[in-house]
């Protein structure tokens, strides 16, 4: 919902002002704040993928903390018997 208001606010501003050729301030300003809500919900569905898959909070985070101390273990292991 957003993406679509950004892309509203950054076509309509164009309607109302008259056509130059380079970039003002208020497309630099849009440009950015598409870029920021982009960001965001490349966010979001980062930390909702490792919540629900990787190492999130409460039982699976302590499975992982678990695996990854085995793993640091067995190449403890390794690298001493060489």
């Amino acid at each position: 919902m957003v993406v679509l208001t950004m892309t509203f606010i950054g076509l309509d501003n164009r309607n109302d002002l008259p056509r130059v050729s380079y970039s003002t301030a208020l497309d630099v300003y849009v440009a950015f704040c598409f870029f920021f809500v982009l960001a965001t919900i490349i966010q979001f569905a980062s930390v909702h993928y490792y919540t629900k898959f990787g190492c999130g909070e409460g039982p699976q985070l302590v499975m992982c903390i678990s695996k990854q101390v085995e793993l640091e273990q067995i190449k403890e292991d390794q690298v001493g018997t060489y």
